[in-house]
């Protein structure tokens, strides 16, 4: 099988403050990180809103704009998120930006 990775950087300030509600998300609400690789797959990894609760996060792989497979819910987005396809994997490491002096 073969494997592609990917890391994508994201403000850990930010996300902290999406995923414990100090910055409200409705369920219609979602923040996308998004990893592009070759031949027209992407992943993006995303914090989705709430009505009822606290904002989850899922990954989703993509094929030319066509959705291909999807993780099951969590509740982190820091570290890997892996989607399989047939014959390949796609890993995304999710890491927070350094902070800037």
């Amino acid at each position: 099988m073969k494997e592609y990775r990917k890391t994508i950087f994201v403000n850990g300030e930010v996300v902290y403050k999406l995923l414990n509600g100090k910055i409200p998300m409705g369920e219609d609400d979602t923040v996308s990180y998004t990893a592009k690789f070759d031949d027209g797959y992407e992943v993006d990894v995303k914090i989705c809103g709430s009505d009822d609760g606290k904002p989850w996060t899922e990954a989703v792989l993509f094929h030319n704009g066509s959705e291909v497979c999807f993780t099951e819910p969590s509740e982190y987005i820091i570290g890997e998120w892996c989607l399989e396809t047939e014959d390949t994997s796609f890993v995304v490491n999710v890491q927070c930006e350094e902070p800037k002096l």
